[in-house]
């Protein structure tokens, strides 16, 4: 049998490694290796922790630990099973390791994502708020008083502050359109200017048709 990587607690270490040098037949059937002080001895490791790796072997049936004696070489066999059962959880313990730390590196990778769009967006908006020549637009909907009135009679400049350099109507777009350019319903309106020129532009296309007034 291979060389088995041990990772798990040190006590644990030690017994695969007597394990692993019973499977390999440095340690014969019946022959007494030594006892337990001088296993600790040997690992460097505490007399309790020795005594814990040679009770798991006892306990699995690869050894006896005799009082006084040592401990005894009991089976081959059961100590390449315990080797191979080993290996099995190490493996499946390694690839589970493996997942979670992929599954870190990719939700840390996806915060690291999320941080850069969220930075894109806001200086977009940035750029977009500060630079007056990104053109807005804004549709004359159902309802505005603002249809069938030119921008002269609607002194859209003066009432917003933003200028406007398109108008499309229907498949038609009008550019750098005069003060005699009409607005029909479902007319875009282009303009540029400021964020208070935005929410002054929607007021405008945005306020209501007076009724007419009854007789």
């Amino acid at each position: 049998m291979g060389e088995v990587r041990v990772s798990g607690p040190r006590y644990q270490q030690v017994a695969v490694d007597i394990a692993a040098k019973i499977a390999s037949r440095q340690y014969q059937v019946g022959e007494r290796i030594y006892a337990r002080s001088l296993l600790s001895s040997a690992y460097a490791v505490s007399p309790e922790t020795a005594r814990r790796a040679v009770g798991v072997l006892a306990d699995l049936g690869i050894v006896k630990a005799n009082r006084g004696s040592g401990v005894e070489i009991l089976s081959w066999e059961r100590a390449n099973q315990f080797l191979r059962q080993y290996e099995d959880v190490e493996t499946l313990s390694g690839r589970r390791r493996k997942t979670l730390d992929h599954l870190s590196q990719l939700y840390q990778q996806a915060e690291e994502l999320k941080k850069e769009v969220q930075g894109l967006v806001e200086y977009t908006e940035q750029f977009q708020w500060s630079n007056p020549l990104v053109p807005y637009e804004a549709l004359v909907r159902k309802g505005s008083s603002c249809v069938g009135k030119s921008l002269r009679e609607l002194n859209f400049w003066q009432n917003t502050g933003a200028t406007v350099v398109a108008v499309r109507h229907a498949d038609q777009l009008v550019l750098s359109p005069g003060p005699h350019q009409g607005l029909a319903l479902g007319d875009t309106v282009y303009f540029v200017g400021n964020e208070s020129s935005v929410q002054r532009v929607a007021h405008l296309l945005e306020a209501p048709a007076a009724e007419p007034q009854k007789e």
